[in-house]
């Protein structure tokens, strides 16, 4: 019979604290232990897996590939203690969820979301924010949301990074050859802002923003009847305009990430929340 290990935990906690700070000064007193005790769990677990994890420096500590490729399985067992222990104590309540996303990843993109959460947490009500990027990063550093979807350019991504999408310019073709080029942003602060506006000064196109309204199909339907462009996230773009999606009429636009930020207080309704939207993603769901 082949024999089966078991992993102390504490020993995977360790791993994954030090991979999120690069520090074991950091991750020590976030463990509530001490420098040679996270040292002393890291070694026991490479030696457990016959392999090394980290690469420790004058700078700290690094990911070797091996550590990388297991960081995410370590993570996500992680989570299932975390939120197996919540349930088994019998503490699931009516419990609030306060989500904060931008305005595009909202509607027909959330929905299948809510419907597999609430089939597993029918007691708990969410609570949806919907703002740009930049305001729902500032309601989640200020406690409002729980947890927070974000958009931003993948250099300054914060969190726990879930994907990397294309940006692409939405609009009909007769739209992309006005000039200056009309552009309708979802708010006055978008996070694609910065993005389209050094691509399209690089290329020599001349533009203006014509329209800010914080409404998803207020915008779709100024593109639709040719009224103007806007920039859009790819998975982001629904079925029926992706004939839409133009190709070549205007500067390639950046790739943008898609990241997640989680209370660490959180309780395990909204932990049950994050890894339903973290499987969405994992599989590559785009409605």
């Amino acid at each position: 019979m082949k024999q089966v290990k078991n992993i102390d935990l504490a020993l995977l906690r360790a791993f994954a604290e030090v991979a999120s700070c690069g520090s074991m000064t950091t991750a020590a007193s976030r463990l509530h232990l001490t420098q040679g005790g996270v040292s002393q769990r890291i070694k026991r677990l490479e030696d457990l897996l016959g392999c090394q994890l980290l690469n420790r420096d004058a700078h700290g500590c690094h990911l070797t590939e091996i550590g990388k490729t297991l960081l995410p399985d370590a993570s996500h067992l992680l989570r299932l203690n975390d939120l197996f222990c919540s349930e088994a104590s019998g503490l699931q309540k009516a419990e609030i969820v306060r989500l904060g996303l931008p305005f595009d990843m909202a509607g027909n993109q959330l929905a299948p979301l809510l419907k597999v959460f609430s089939e597993s947490f029918p007691l708990s009500e969410i609570r949806i924010h919907c703002a740009s990027s930049l305001d729902i990063a500032k309601a989640f550093i200020c406690g409002k949301v729980d947890l927070a979807l974000i958009q931003s350019p993948i250099a300054s991504a914060e969190g726990e990074l879930l994907t990397v999408d294309q940006l692409i310019w939405l609009g009909s073709s007769s739209s992309a050859k006005i000039r200056p080029l009309p552009v309708c942003l979802l708010t006055p602060n978008c996070v694609f802002r910065d993005s389209i506006s050094q691509r399209l000064s690089t290329a020599g196109v001349e533009w203006k923003v014509v329209f800010e309204n914080e409404s998803v199909d207020t915008t779709l339907s100024l593109v639709l009847n040719e009224l103007a462009v806007t920039p859009w996230l790819l998975r982001l773009v629904p079925e029926q305009l992706q004939h839409l999606v133009l190709k070549s009429e205007l500067p390639t636009l950046p790739e943008h990430a898609i990241s997640m930020q989680v209370d660490p207080n959180a309780g395990a309704a909204v932990l049950g929340l994050a890894e339903t939207i973290r499987l969405h993603f994992r599989e590559g769901k785009t409605q």
